[in-house]
């Protein structure tokens, strides 16, 4: 329909051709805005689910970054408890200890360094530790190995 046929029928509103032209174009109006209303009824609430999985996704992220950083955290407490434990351990043995107090000595160094003593071996003048520290909540756990004695000249 032209420009002007519905200028005219405009005008005429009384006229049949006009009124059905009309009705037509009021009905193709009426269908594209109930399926504009049924396309946005579809999409309702999927702002929510995006929502909801991003916040999902930034949860399993951050779950894996503190796994990261305990197991980073446990590194440090095994070789700190090894080192010291060593160190005590080898003192102990220039001051004339047995071995028994030496190894007594570094166990309560490297649990005072959140590690656990898994053994504790005197070769001749050092003396080899060995730790474990993490394992906690399912996390895995790291093992650590220090060696202390006298100095060498």
């Amino acid at each position: 329909m032209s420009r002007r046929m519905r200028a005219v029928c405009h005008l005429r509103a009384k006229a049949a051709g006009c009124e059905l032209q009309g009705a037509i174009i009021r009905s193709l109006r009426h269908s594209a805005r109930t399926l504009r209303r049924r396309q946005g009824a579809a999409e309702r609430g999927s702002a929510t689910v995006h929502a909801a999985a991003q916040m999902l996704a930034l949860a399993v992220l951050l779950a894996v970054v503190l796994e990261a950083a305990s197991v980073v955290q446990a590194r440090h407490w095994a070789h700190a408890g090894a080192d010291l434990g060593a160190i005590a351990a080898a003192q102990t043995v220039a001051e004339g200890g047995t071995q028994a107090d030496a190894c007594m000595r570094a166990r309560s160094v490297t649990e005072a360094n959140r590690a656990v003593l898994v053994s504790c071996m005197r070769r001749g003048e050092d003396v080899e530790v060995r730790v474990e520290a993490g394992g906690r909540y399912g996390l895995p756990s790291v093992r650590a190995k220090g060696v202390a004695g006298p100095e060498r000249r």
